[in-house]
């Protein structure tokens, strides 16, 4: 065998080939691990799902399971680490650098309308805000928090921008604009979670926020 055919082979079949094959396999094993894991997490919360449970959906050993994730807090965290990032960049791309606040309240119709897709997702971020809002230790508070505080300060600096432009009148207050805005997303996503036949969850958005935008304009 000459010395191309050689290397060829060697590309072909060789360590690194080999190795690239392992890592393929190891990452879709890993996206695997975190969509069963997410399901699990949304129907039983951090406290009731197992570890057990949850490499037997995922078709691994519970050995397999620990050599990606090592414990359950592990696994949790980088479930919502997965979406958090995920739903932020979305959001934050389809925005822009500075948004209005009206534009905000659009981004939030357009969420709300992509959840009613993903029952699952939006019960899994409100079973976290659940449990850990009544445990300071729980893996998900630090992401319940961020989230909270996150969506509040958005919609509040984007106000501000409007309240600056004109867009919106002088005596508005963007906190407190902002504390409703999340409020009522939340809310209304907590509503259409118990009954999500009888609640339309962007459309119920919608109507409130284009009141909102008519009472705040000059």
């Amino acid at each position: 065998m000459n010395q191309q055919a050689t290397d060829a082979m060697e590309g072909t079949y060789g360590p690194r080939s080999r190795k690239g094959v392992k890592y393929q396999r190891g990452e879709l094993t890993r996206q695997r691990i975190l969509n069963r894991a997410w399901e699990a997490f949304a129907a039983r919360g951090f406290n009731g799902a197992s570890m057990n449970e949850i490499a037997k959906a995922a078709e691994v050993t519970l050995a397999g399971l620990i050599f990606h994730y090592p414990n359950k807090i592990e696994l949790f965290t980088s479930v919502l680490r997965a979406h958090e990032a995920a739903d932020t960049d979305s959001l934050l791309s389809a925005l822009g650098t500075e948004p209005t606040g009206f534009e905000v309240l659009d981004a939030f119709t357009r969420t709300a309308r992509a959840n009613a897709e993903r029952y699952q997702f939006v019960l899994l971020t409100h079973l976290n805000n659940a449990e850990s809002a009544s445990s300071p230790d729980h893996p998900g508070r630090g992401f319940a928090q961020r989230h909270y505080q996150f969506s509040r300060q958005l919609v509040k600096d984007a106000f501000q921008r409007s309240i600056d432009s004109g867009e919106v009148r002088r005596d508005v207050d963007p906190e407190a604009i902002g504390i409703q805005v999340v409020a009522m997303s939340e809310g209304i996503e907590n509503q259409w979670l118990q009954e999500p036949g009888c609640i339309d969850l962007a459309e119920s958005f919608k109507t409130w926020a284009e009141s909102l935008k008519s009472s705040l304009r000059p």
